[in-house]
C-alpha cells in the first residue's frame, strides 16, 4: 500500500449509521475537484483493505460542472457499494451522514 497525505483536513468525524453502517467523513477545506481526487485516491488505495465507507466533502467552490460531479460521485458511491436508494427519499447526503 503506497501512502497519501491529506492535506487541508478541518475535521474527521468516525460515526454509524443505520442506512449505510459505520463510516468516516473527513471535511476538506478545499474546492470540489480537489477534494473528489482526494476521494477517489483514498477509495483506490484503501478498496478491499478496510471495511468502512470513507466519504469527503469541501468548504471551497464547486469548481465542477453539475454532469462531472455526478459521474465522479455515481463512480465513487459504485466503489463503496453504496446507494441513494438505501434510504428514504428524498435524500440529503451531508444531513443523512452528519447524523450522529
Amino acid at each position: 500500500m503506497t501512502n497519501i497525505v491529506i492535506e487541508n483536513v478541518k475535521r474527521i468525524i468516525i460515526a454509524r449509521s443505520p442506512q449505510i453502517g459505520q463510516y468516516i467523513l473527513i471535511e476538506l477545506d478545499v474546492d470540489a475537484s480537489k477534494a473528489h481526487n482526494t476521494w477517489e485516491k483514498l477509495i483506490e488505495m484503501l478498496h478491499g483493505h478496510v471495511n468502512i465507507k470513507i466519504f469527503v466533502f469541501w468548504t471551497g467552490k464547486l469548481d465542477v460542472h453539475a454532469s462531472e460531479l455526478g459521474k465522479r460521485l455515481g463512480k465513487i458511491f459504485a466503489e463503496l457499494g453504496v446507494s441513494l436508494f438505501t434510504t428514504e427519499h428524498p435524500v440529503n447526503l451531508l444531513e443523512e451522514l452528519d447524523d450522529d
